[in-house]
């Protein structure tokens, strides 16, 4: 379907919105953070393994960057709908 709509927005000029709309500067942090954990996530036979409260923890002293429990609930939050639309497809 992606190919498909890239196609789209090649032929025709016309976004069909691919991107995805702008998160808030308050908020997107957050989805960063999110993705950076998304990077060191581990697959197991079934795919994807949820994000682990040991790799926040590890990425939080590697990186220094401390965050909040109610942060790490709102990566988990995200981790948690990326990993329902996985299995969806």
């Amino acid at each position: 379907m992606r190919e498909h709509l890239e196609q789209v927005e090649k032929t025709t000029g016309r976004d069909v919105g691919l991107n995805g709309p702008t998160l808030p500067d308050l908020g997107a942090y957050l989805w960063e953070t999110f993705m950076e954990l998304h990077n060191g996530r581990d697959y197991g036979a079934n795919g994807p393994n949820p994000l682990s409260y040991q790799l926040i923890l590890a990425w939080n002293q590697l990186t220094g960057v401390v965050l909040s429990p109610w942060e790490i609930g709102v990566v988990k939050a995200l981790d948690n709908l990326w990993i329902k639309k996985i299995n969806e497809d």
